[in-house]
């Protein structure tokens, strides 16, 4: 989260940094911290979800990494 949090804080940072903060958050337990990040996320890419990040990680060959990354997502409210 120490880093995702640096990497949104770059001006006109991508969408993804703003979804690794969100897979970190849902991972730590911050709900307050989570649903800001969740609403920056999907004010960036409104259409975000946990199966749009698994088709589009695809070159992550090591699947237990995806799951869990998306398991993040999925604490933090993010739709499948």
């Amino acid at each position: 989260a120490e880093w995702a949090n640096k990497a949104v804080r770059v001006p006109n940072s991508h969408y993804w940094a703003h979804a690794a903060l969100v897979a970190a958050l849902g991972h730590l337990d911050r709900p307050e911290e989570t649903q800001s990040a969740v609403e920056e996320l999907l004010q960036r890419k409104p259409k975000f979800t946990c199966n749009f990040a698994k088709k589009h990680l695809f070159y992550i060959k090591n699947s237990v990494q995806v799951d869990h990354y998306v398991e993040g997502l999925r604490k933090a409210g993010l739709p499948e």
